[in-house]
């Protein structure tokens, strides 16, 4: 029998939502009785610790670090292996893998999604409603060839060359010598030379700078930056003569008025020049010389002003030994003349070319494709709940424990009656 000091409590209405259900009353207050009679048809679920609990399939998710475009994987589920997935198959064919497993079975699995989306596995029918092992991806071959590039690299010079040549070095082999004359196809031939490499292709000038694409067997691979060695590579509209200044020295002008002297080149002597001699003189002299030769050098000048040779012809524009003193006894008056002797422009066959490598397209080969599998939805089933159809009641008079009471409609909107006392 209840109590005597009882109390009727009428909530109205009862919502079907959430699905949690919606807390009734507090029952954190121990009660010795405690009364509830569903007055509507439609049944009311009830729990007297907490929310109500809700069934749940368990969902995993597979998803891919890029859209494949080769290969294929499988799946381990308690372990045993599906199928191959081919890059080109889809849901279905994951599905059915997955269903042939003795583990799962036709119909307890339904999969969604695609590559690009990733898989979403839901289990369902026998499996529904409760924990299910992880799936693990234990064979991957997808890659993905989207970002696949060959690798393309540029040489420009700082000028245009007509003279010299140079050699490119790569993976510890260095081509034969490319000329300042030669076209894209003779550096095309230099590099597929080499042990190393065989499909490039070059295209361009000197004066454009050359384009190396590392293609066919080189192609879709990161490569060594290639290195410019040997470089003589030259641009004559910077060829420069080799001047020397031959200059005298003494009190008061240094013009000497007796004595003799003998110039030197590359270990060949003049004849004694005399302290009047000409430009010519000197000249003559120099040009009598083995190391010089015939019209490869002119002399101008005085003593007074100094002379100068120029190196040409034969000679021109190539650097060239100092000339030098090997005997001097020139005198003005009683005192010596010294006699000194200069480079004033350095013989250059012209503007040394420097060169520029740099990497315009790194190679790029397939990339592997990599998995993640996450549990999107744990399985789980309803627990703690009591049903009262329309009509029923149901008395708890043993006590009531600690805890809340919830309830949810399974349609309509049913009244629950609340009795209590102590």
């Amino acid at each position: 029998m209840p109590p005597v000091n009882t109390k009727a409590i009428v909530i109205v209405p009862v919502p079907a939502a959430p699905a949690e259900g919606v807390k009734i009353l507090d029952a954190k207050i121990d009660r010795s009785f405690l009364l509830l009679e569903n007055k509507g048809a439609d049944a009311i679920e009830v729990s007297l610790d907490g929310p109500l609990s809700v069934d749940a399939n368990e969902v995993q998710r597979i998803v891919f670090s890029a859209t494949p475009t080769a290969g294929g994987f499988k799946v381990t589920f308690l372990g045993v292996e599906t199928a191959e997935v081919l890059f080109s198959e889809g849901n279905a064919e994951l599905q059915t893998a997955l269903e042939d497993l003795a583990g799962i079975g036709v119909g307890n699995v339904v999969v969604a999604g695609s590559f690009a989306a990733g898989f979403d596995i839901t289990f369902q029918a026998d499996l529904a409603a409760a924990p299910q092992p992880g799936l693990v991806v234990t064979t991957n071959t997808l890659t993905d060839n989207g970002a696949i590039a060959d690798e393309v690299q540029t040489l420009t010079f700082s000028a245009t060359p007509d003279l010299g040549d140079f050699k490119l070095k790569i993976n510890g082999q260095t081509t034969v010598a490319i000329d300042n004359a030669d076209a894209a196809i003779d550096v095309e031939n230099a590099l597929n030379g080499l042990a190393s490499l065989s499909g490039v292709s070059v295209a361009g000038t000197f004066g454009a700078g050359f384009v190396i694409t590392f293609a066919g067997a080189d192609g879709d691979t990161p490569q060594d930056l290639l290195e410019v060695v040997d470089n003589t590579l030259e641009d004559s509209a910077g060829a420069v003569d080799a001047v020397q200044a031959i200059e005298f020295a003494g009190t008061p002008d240094g013009v000497p008025d007796e004595g003799t002297f003998v110039l030197m080149f590359e270990g060949d002597e003049t004849t004694p020049l005399a302290f009047d001699a000409t430009a010519g003189d000197i000249q003559t002299a120099m040009r009598a010389l083995a190391s010089i030769g015939g019209a490869n050098i002119t002399v101008t000048g005085s003593f007074a002003a100094g002379f100068e040779a120029t190196f040409i012809a034969a000679l021109d524009e190539t650097p060239q030994e100092l000339i030098v003193v090997r005997l001097n006894d020139l005198l003005r008056g009683s005192n010596p003349v010294r006699i000194d002797i200069s480079e004033t422009a350095a013989g250059l066959t012209g503007t040394p070319v420097t060169t520029t490598l740099v990497e315009t397209t790194p190679g790029v080969g397939l990339a592997t494709v990599t998995t993640t599998v996450s549990e999107t939805t744990p399985g789980s089933t309803v627990s703690g709940g009591i049903l009262l159809a329309g009509g029923d009641r149901h008395p708890f008079d043993d006590g009531i424990p600690v805890g809340e009471l919830w309830a949810k409609a399974t349609g309509g909107t049913p009244t629950l009656e609340i009795t209590e006392g102590q």
